[in-house]
């Protein structure tokens, strides 16, 4: 039987841009996520739930009796508070999902009721990329992932949704699938390194998530027992991911003297630059330890 032609293949919904044409040129189009898929229908169906639920409340809160004295609280007044909480929070989040995003290899377009807005990847100042596993029960329900970015011009923008990795194994259990906005992720780490190396020029270091300060001559963490003591960068034994933090061990140290999250701003860039500073420092990358996947993370990114 001959091989199908991948090209003949249909297109899933989010294979396709939904906000237009952009203005200039983004390079190739990586993904679209908003107004389609199951996700979406689940979260508007829950939303309309919640809004129906709390105006339900309101009206209670009408027809409640009134209190027996003049000191009581009518019961009511819990009812309609918590209405009112309720239908205002469906309606935000239902105003949420009437946004659209596109992707592209050097920007992003977010269309909405209101306006349609274009973000270019070279104008990000600092961005934040998180991925947080949920667990109920000590089973595993899902990856969530979160992007934000701060624009040079003082605009912001963020989007939350599902990333597409799933658990395998039974025995030994572990993370597979890749998803699209971890390639939006790199392609936004690239530009953003950029900067990082200019800062590096110019003032001789740069802050990696608060944690430490990255020069080069080395690193130099802000707590721990070697606060404010440069590790030089032939002193680096190790690196390991665990829990959602990046932790570096020098020789001589059986436990790392820094831990960096890598939900922190700037975090993935960061480490583009440090890798690269630690290659021309040694003539090679620091050696990797692989860690399992612990039941118990709440967030964690394997580098």
């Amino acid at each position: 039987m001959a091989p199908s032609d991948p090209s003949a293949a249909t297109p899933t919904p989010d294979a396709l841009p939904r906000c237009g044409t952009p203005s200039r040129d983004y390079g190739e189009f990586l993904t679209s996520r908003g107004r389609s898929g199951a996700g979406f229908y689940l979260r508007a169906i829950f939303m309309l739930v919640v809004g129906l639920f709390g105006a339900a409340l309101l009206v209670f809160a009408f027809f409640a009796p009134p209190p027996r004295n003049a000191t009581g609280t009518s019961s009511g007044v819990p009812m309609f508070i918590v209405g009112s909480i309720m239908l205002a929070a469906a309606a935000h989040e239902c105003f949420k999902l009437l946004y659209s995003y596109d992707f592209y290899e050097q920007g992003l377009i977010r269309a909405g009721p209101r306006r349609t807005e274009e973000f270019a990847y070279e104008e990000i100042e600092r961005f934040k990329y998180s991925l947080v596993r949920h667990y109920h029960n000590g089973v595993y329900t899902g990856t969530l992932m979160t992007l934000k970015l701060w624009m040079e011009d003082g605009r912001k923008f963020s989007y939350g949704g599902k990333h597409k990795e799933r658990r395998k194994g039974f025995i030994k259990r572990h993370f597979e699938g890749e998803d699209e906005m971890d390639i939006v992720r790199e392609a936004i780490e690239i530009h953003v390194a950029e900067r990082i190396e200019e800062e590096l020029d110019q003032t001789g270091a740069f802050d990696w998530c608060k944690a430490a300060t990255v020069s080069r001559a080395g690193v130099t963490p802000a707590g721990g027992k070697r606060k404010g003591t440069l590790v030089a960068w032939a002193e680096l034994r190790e690196i390991w991911m665990n829990n959602g933090h990046l932790h570096l061990a020098a020789r001589g140290d059986k436990k790392s003297f820094v831990a960096i999250p890598s939900a922190g701003v700037n975090f993935f860039p960061c480490m583009r630059v440090f890798g690269r500073l630690a290659e021309e420092a040694r003539g090679q990358s620091i050696p990797k330890r692989e860690e399992p996947n612990d039941q118990k993370t709440s967030g964690s990114w394997s580098a």
